[in-house]
Parts: C-alpha cells; structure tokens; sequence
C-alpha cells in the first residue's frame, strides 16, 4: 500500500469514499469533493487551526494560477 493510500485509509469512510466517487467521475472541481478534500488537507497537511496565514495566501496564489499545480499534481494531493 502507497502512503497516499495509507493516508487515505485514516480518513472517515465516507470522506474516502466521496473522494473516490468524484475522482472517478472527474468531478474534482464540485464542492462535496472540495469538502471532502478539506478534510483530507486538515489531518494531513496541516493541523493547525485556523491555518496561518501563509497556508492561506498559498493556496489563495495556486487557485489564482492552478496551471503549475495541476501539471505537477493533477486536482489534489490527496489523489
């Protein structure tokens, strides 16, 4: 099993499942995926909370321009 996986495999069934359902539809961009990808972002990229501002003014920068993130990662980490 790839990390992904693992990381994947912690998260509530029906998050996981909500991921995988759009990821096989190509439904990346709907707002219960979004959702679901949150969760996955809040217990594996970074657990603080609220995030700190440069978290957020990254994120804010890649959905500006998500042409160099989505080449390098297709429409999320957690795919």
């Amino acid at each position: 099993m790839g990390e992904l996986a693992k990381l994947r495999a912690e998260l509530p069934p029906e998050v996981e499942a909500t991921l995988r359902r759009h990821e096989e539809a190509g439904t990346t961009n709907s707002a219960e995926y979004q959702q679901a990808e949150m969760e996955f972002y809040k217990r594996h990229l970074c657990r603080v909370d609220p995030w700190p501002d440069w978290l957020n003014e990254s994120f804010a920068i890649m959905l500006a321009n998500p042409e160099v993130y989505n080449t390098m990662n297709g429409p999320s980490e957690s795919m």
